[in-house]
């Protein structure tokens, strides 16, 4: 299903949802701007490594200019997490992805083990150079 864009945005289609190039460009720029590498990418996801570090997951299939998704290593508590000025939402339960490879695993609905992490729901590239820099920063 083709969602409907504004002038000038360019979506990528994939057969599980459309994604929004203009927004996962912005995401890849302020992760540059706050120190991230690149890392693992996939149809689904790209890994950014921190100077200090840890590793995030953007999840490009649900992101949008102004709903960014970000998943950050289960070791955080959700409530920590959810104080943080830049977090619109914070997932109520992990969310699962195989492809997480930098993130610890368990069993959730299948037989095999798949990594796991917090969803973060960030609303604005302004608000996502923020949460960079100031995850950057922790240890």
């Amino acid at each position: 299903m083709k969602t409907e864009a504004t002038l000038g945005e360019q979506d990528l289609q994939t057969d599980d949802a459309p994604l929004n190039a203009a927004a996962i460009t912005a995401v890849h720029a302020a992760a540059r701007n706050a120190g991230y590498k690149p890392g693992k990418e996939t149809k689904k996801l790209s890994a950014f490594e921190a100077p200090n570090g840890q590793v995030v997951y953007l999840d490009k299939l649900y992101t949008k200019l102004n709903d960014i998704r970000i998943l950050v290593h289960p070791r955080h508590e959700r409530e920590t997490l959810v104080r943080l000025d830049e977090a619109a939402t914070v997932s109520s339960e992990h969310r699962f992805h195989s492809n997480m490879s930098g993130f610890p695993k368990r069993i959730n609905r299948g037989k095999t083990p798949t990594s796991y992490g917090w969803q973060i729901r960030i609303e604005t590239s302004g608000a996502l150079s923020r949460f960079l820099s100031r995850f950057a920063a922790q240890g």
